[in-house]
């Protein structure tokens, strides 16, 4: 974030309230989904179960969606990957 703030206008302003709407906005997608999910398999079912959100995919759309959502979780780890390659070189050309 600080190595993002240099680029913004107004980042004494602007950073904090940024933060504050992502970390709210987090939360309520983080709830609603935590509900659909209980509602749709039940919490028993999902505390055992080694991929839950698959699972619950499985169930509301079919056993093809377990495998989509597979391969969209490969697909967002190596995003994840690649974003902290990203930032890890901007940090290391800062402190250069």
């Amino acid at each position: 974030m600080v190595k993002l703030s240099e680029e913004t206008k107004n980042p004494e302003r602007t950073i904090p309230i940024a933060l504050i709407i992502a970390l709210g906005i987090s939360v309520l997608l983080y709830i609603l989904v935590s509900l659909a999910a209980v509602s749709v398999v039940g919490w028993e079912q999902l505390a055992a179960s080694r991929a839950p959100f698959a699972d619950v995919a499985s169930i509301s759309l079919g056993p093809v969606a377990f495998t989509v959502i597979s391969v969209i979780a490969l697909f967002a780890t190596a995003n994840t990957a690649l974003l902290m390659m990203m930032a890890s070189s901007r940090i290391i050309y800062g402190m250069a």
